[in-house]
């Protein structure tokens, strides 16, 4: 079987169950999702030094994130000042900004 065909069978059955009410009675119905990082289970495995794998990879994406911005807003601020002063060499400043604004899109 395809994956195509096997995405296909599987939406048909939740379709099929949902029409037929099999999920209109699970626990925590209504309530927003409880996620790992908040479950009971959760503070479970990061007190034993265990993080999931997902959380590791979204704390790194946050951080490039967060590393890559401060890095764009110094260069702008520096572009800024640069631009306002007499003398300068306008094409370098813009030159500066636009490889700046290149590695952040790739960060």
């Amino acid at each position: 079987m395809r994956l195509s065909e096997m995405d296909d069978l599987v939406s048909k059955q939740i379709k099929q169950a949902q029409d037929e009410g099999k999920f209109d009675n699970l626990p925590g119905k209504g309530r927003p999702f409880q996620h790992l990082d908040t479950h009971p289970l959760g503070s479970v495995l990061k007190a034993q030094g265990f993080t999931a794998r997902w959380a590791e990879l979204d704390q790194e994406i946050q951080e490039r994130t967060e590393s890559a911005e401060s890095a764009l807003r110094r260069t702008h601020e520096w572009a800024a000042q640069s631009l306002a002063s007499a003398g300068v060499d306008r094409g370098f400043v813009q030159d500066e900004w636009r490889k700046a604004r290149h590695a952040y899109r790739e960060t």
